[in-house]
């Protein structure tokens, strides 16, 4: 598994996630609970993390990258 990409908020790696499986790639999220604790560190130190399958993480990179550009 590697990370895509971190987020400030568990809302935001739900959002990204759901444009991984709209590309048919499955994803986890790391620290999403901890970051619901509301701790001002907390965001800093444990960021939500958004992984994917070694074989699906260029194809995940791009994904997002069109995604932000089309916002």
């Amino acid at each position: 598994m590697k990370v895509v990409e971190r987020y400030d908020s568990a809302f935001a790696a739900e959002l990204a996630k759901g444009r991984l499986k709209a590309e048919g790639i499955e994803s986890c999220i790391v620290n999403e609970y901890l970051n619901y604790v509301g701790l001002p560190l907390n965001r800093a130190t444990a960021p939500v993390e958004l992984c994917v399958a070694d074989e699906d993480y260029e194809l995940a990179v791009n994904v997002l990258a069109t995604s932000s550009n089309a916002l």
